[in-house]
């Protein structure tokens, strides 16, 4: 059955409630971070393949969906201590969404997310297309950080080896979030990391399957004491107050290896 004119007023109210609520857009907030991170990691060779909206018009589950190649996901995010099925229309609203989404044929999968460890069970008139999902309320992203390894994991999972200690991955997670509440949306994977990347300028964020470096290359920045690493096809190296980082490409690796530097002196120049 299509939305009524009475269901998009309601729509428009429930829109406009979520955008009013601060505790609730904080809380949708962090819990973005958390997705794109994951994400990020399962799609980093592909990032043009998924693609996020927040507040989805016309859509009864809407706080936030995530359109992958296979299936779209929908969220609805309650962070509230007196949650149950029947709070704010929550089980008509997933009732509702199966019937839309099925009618529109699509693959999708409804999700509730919600503060609560002991929820209870989903409704069965409900149950075939929707999950539960538990993610912590904290007032900060500083508290969530350290107190919920799961987040903390999934950062760490998109950072490059090497560059991946605390202050590195709250500051992926704060760019992360900063991108996110500015972006519009629908929006594109590769566009918010694209974002992320310009705005802090940021290495350290690993989001492309990264070059193998030769034995023989590797045998040459070690032997001159070169500290370097790989992400995506980029070469980042440094050696004391030098630093640079290159595309490397087969033809810049031959020439290296033909040259066989014998001190830093000659090594910069091939690094550039």
């Amino acid at each position: 059955m299509p939305i009524t004119e009475s269901e998009r007023t309601y729509l428009k109210n429930k829109h406009k409630g979520g955008w009013n609520n601060e505790k609730g857009n904080r809380y949708e907030g962090y819990y973005a971070i958390y997705q794109i991170a994951l994400l990020i990691n399962t799609y980093y060779g592909n990032l043009d393949a998924v693609h996020l909206t927040s507040h989805v018009p016309d859509a009864f589950v809407d706080d936030l969906l995530i359109s992958k190649p296979s299936c779209r996901v929908y969220h609805q995010l309650k962070d509230v201590k007196d949650l149950s099925w029947g709070y704010s229309n929550v089980k008509n609203d997933f009732k509702r969404q199966i019937d839309i989404s099925k009618e529109q044929n699509e693959q999708f999968k409804l999700k509730l997310v919600n503060s609560k460890r002991d929820f209870s069970n989903i409704p069965a008139e409900i149950s075939e297309f929707t999950v539960l999902e538990y993610f912590p309320s904290y007032n900060t992203l500083d508290k969530l950080y350290w107190e919920y390894p799961e987040f903390k994991r999934a950062i760490e999972n998109i950072a490059v080896p090497g560059r991946d200690n605390n202050d590195e991955l709250m500051a992926i997670a704060i760019t992360i979030l900063g991108v996110w509440n500015s972006i519009d949306t629908p929006v594109s994977l590769k566009d918010i990391v694209d974002k992320v990347r310009k705005n802090n300028s940021y290495d350290s964020l690993k989001i492309y399957p990264s070059i193998e470096l030769s034995d023989e290359t590797k045998e040459v920045l070690d032997r001159l004491n070169v500290v370097y690493y790989v992400n995506g096809e980029i070469l980042y190296w440094s050696f004391g107050n030098f630093s640079g980082k290159v595309i490397w490409t087969s033809e810049k690796e031959h020439l290296l290896i033909k040259s066989s530097p014998l001190n830093i002196v000659e090594l910069i120049p091939l690094l550039s």
